[in-house]
């Protein structure tokens, strides 16, 4: 997550940015301070200052035997540490006021930042552990955080139902606030397990955070228990069976008795009741009594007793109840149908659909898993009727030709099973597609791309193999949108300034797509030392003469597209002026628009013959040429940083004017353009026609 060390050298000018700003997080808590609430405030816990800043003049959380001696990595990691508690705590004493944002605000980028200098030093001192601890802390903090806010704004709810005389609404919210409470405790257990990691890995003594955490902890579940009192009525539920054996097919028959605490019937009444793994629905008599018939279904043999829990629901004056009985599960076999289409191909939505029953009973309830061939299709529940739906895409990795098309009960030593069902289903094969973007990085060559369908949708999960002058060198696997990237070093032996052809294949194996493949060439820069170090214009020239010669389709991609556009841009600018073109006019002051003519008119020309290349084939790449020709010549005239985003620079040409009375064409080829670079499908070739004479028109 953290860069790697880089520490050492900076360690000194951290020391005096440290000395100098004389703040962190700000000054201890006296824990006794800290008072209790009622919560009927704002506040979990009263104290009488908001923490927002602390005094380090006192740093209680670093160690003093390894802060001897200046300018050591073991002082920094001591500070930083010191620092990443105090935020800790001044967090939870913001937190204990009712101040949620100050609270949240402590543990923002600031802890974020220390986070990573921690993790970075740690790694170069001696025993130097900790990070994860601080980092799990942060993140159940904020948790914590956001849960104790929600509990009291949920009470401030209840007060309002209450006062407005909504019974049902404030039955609702206080069970509301008994999950929440719940939870609180859930998650300040959690946090101060933290704590003690943090104290365990560098000796800090997080004591003061873990008593106000509990204390927050304890204050809420104490309140969440009063308003339970004060709202709901207890129940009691008694329960009896006809017998101990029980199957699918052989019922268990329940009789019980729904009462409150007091001995007081529940009677006539419509109640929920979960059994084992299903929910009945039945109906008290006078006398609160009721019966009903149980089918285990998902119920694991080996379970001895079946319970059985009144399940009110919110609005409900009773709290639950639960009673057991003796079981003993008997397994049934199943019978189960399966039916898909005849054909399907990758990235088509097909659907499965069949039933379960068991001698002519329908199972509901039961997961049913559906697999073709070795690809597992989804896992799906039956309904009241036993039947189910599947509905989902053909993933890649079905092989094509006719596969089987298999349903199964997923269980496994439960109450019901079954045996597999199956169908036949003809797998086409899809034809691919694979773009590729090479360009050198000092002494080593960054690669990416995207593989697709010839339709453009993305194709994840599969690996592509990245060869150098014929050799695999890397692997790399594609993302959810088809994207891969990969960095890979040249070797020693290829000379300097020579030509290196790198291409990336996807051979479909395992799969039911066609295989498909990418090449370019890299020209690698001529160094000072004879060998291939170092990134230069002829990189750049290697990558932009494949683009150039329409070699190969190119996606340009991440922070390096703007600069290689605009590279490119400026190579063919060149190349059109004549090989003799004095390099040293492009630093020449910025020219106005009438002073531009001829460059226009030639930019003009070669926009057509290289965008105009790529148009019908590889329509993203013919946006992402025309975008770059128009940057190149607006930065160049203009002035402006050719290291903004694509929306930075549309922004920066609008703070200057440049194309007030086109303004609605800048903003519609920088939509096209991001479509074209980062969209998954990329864009059509009407669009990228349409961007081609946006630039043209937008020529400074």
């Amino acid at each position: 997550m953290y860069g790697p060390p880089t520490v050492r050298a900076a360690v000194a000018c951290l020391l005096l940015v440290v000395a100098a700003s004389g703040a962190v997080a700000g000054a201890p808590i006296d824990s006794a301070a800290v008072g209790q609430s009622t919560l009927s405030g704002n506040a979990i816990l009263q104290q009488e200052t908001p923490v927002d800043q602390r005094n380090n003049s006192s740093v209680r959380h670093e160690d003093p035997d390894a802060a001897d001696g200046q300018g050591d990595t073991e002082r920094v990691r001591s500070f930083l540490a010191s620092s990443l508690g105090e935020r800790l705590e001044g967090s939870v004493i913001n937190l204990s006021q009712g101040e949620y944002e100050r609270a949240r605000g402590m543990l923002g980028d600031e802890y974020d930042e220390d986070l990573g200098k921690f993790v970075d030093v740690a790694g170069d001192t001696e025993g130097g552990t900790g990070g994860d601890a601080f980092e799990s802390a942060v993140e159940r903090q904020r948790e914590y955080v956001n849960r104790t806010q929600s509990y009291r704004e949920t009470k401030a709810e209840y007060r309002e139902a209450i006062e407005a005389g909504n019974e049902t609404r404030a039955r609702e919210l206080a069970r509301e606030l008994a999950r929440t409470a719940a939870a609180v405790n859930r998650t300040g257990e959690n946090l101060t397990a933290s704590y003690t990691a943090i104290e365990n890995a560098t000796g800090a003594n997080m004591s003061r955070e873990e008593r106000t955490v509990r204390t927050i902890s304890a204050n809420i579940s104490a309140d969440a228990a009063a308003v339970t009192q004060s709202t709901f009525v207890s129940t009691r539920l008694t329960l009896s069976a006809d017998r101990e054996s029980a199957s699918f097919l052989d019922p268990l028959e329940l009789t019980g008795r729904l009462m409150t605490e007091n001995g007081s019937p529940v009677s006539n009444r419509s109640i929920t009741l979960s059994v084992g793994d299903r929910t009945i629905d039945v109906r008290t008599g006078e006398n609160g009594s009721f019966s009903t018939a149980y089918r285990p279904t998902t119920l694991p043999l080996d379970r001895e007793r079946l319970s059985v829990r009144y399940a009110p629901d919110d609005g409900s004056v009773y709290l639950p109840s639960t009673a057991t009985v003796p079981i003993a599960v008997q397994q049934v076999t199943a019978a189960v149908d399966v039916d898909g289409p005849e054909t399907a191909a990758f990235g088509e939505q097909i659907t499965v659909r069949g039933s379960v029953a068991a001698e002519d009973v329908p199972v509901s309830g039961v997961p049913v898993r559906v697999t073709l061939g070795d690809a597992v299709l989804g896992t799906v529940r039956t309904d009241d009727a036993g039947e189910y739906v599947l509905r989902t895409a053909l993933p890649a990795g079905v092989d094509d030709g006719n596969r089987t098309l298999s349903a199964t009960v997923a269980l496994a030593d439960r109450a019901v099973t079954s045996d597999a069902a199956s169908d036949t289903i003809r797998v086409t094969s899809t034809d691919t597609r694979l773009r590729l973007n090479a360009s050198m990085s000092g002494d080593a060559a960054a690669v990416s791309g995207r593989l697709t369908t010839v339709e453009g949708d993305a194709v994840a999960g599969r690996a592509i193999d990245v060869l150098l002058d014929g050799r695999v060198v890397a692997t790399a696997d594609t993302n959810a949108s088809g994207a891969f990237s990969t960095t890979v070093s040249i070797p020693d032996s290829v000379p300097a300034g020579t030509s290196l052809t790198v291409r990336v294949t996807f051979d479909g194996v395992g799969s039911n797509l066609d295989g498909a493949s990418a090449t370019a060439t890299l020209s690698l820069p001529e160094g000072d030392d004879g060998g291939a170090g170092g990134a230069g214009d002829g990189a750049s020239g290697g990558l932009l003469q494949a683009i150039v010669d329409g070699d190969a389709p190119i996606v340009l991609g991440a922070a390096a597209l703007v600069a290689i556009a605009a590279a490119a841009a400026a190579f063919i600018l060149l190349r059109g002026r004549g090989d003799d073109a004095d390099p040293s006019t492009d630093g020449a002051p910025a020219k106005s628009a009438s002073d531009t003519g001829g460059d226009a008119e030639s930019t003009g020309a070669l926009l057509e013959e290289l965008a105009g290349r790529h148009l019908d084939e590889s329509p993203s790449v013919a946006v992402e040429i025309a975008f770059g020709v128009l940057r190149e010549s607006v930065e160049s005239r203009f002035d402006i940083d050719p290291s903004l985003t694509h929306r930075e620079f549309a922004a920066a040409c609008r703070e200057r004017g440049l194309f007030d009375d086109r303004a609605g064409d800048l903003v519609a080829l920088t939509d096209s353009y991001e479509r074209a670079a980062f969209g998954p499908r990329g864009v059509s070739r009407s669009t990228a026609a349409d961007a081609i004479e946006r630039v043209r028109a937008l020529q400074p």
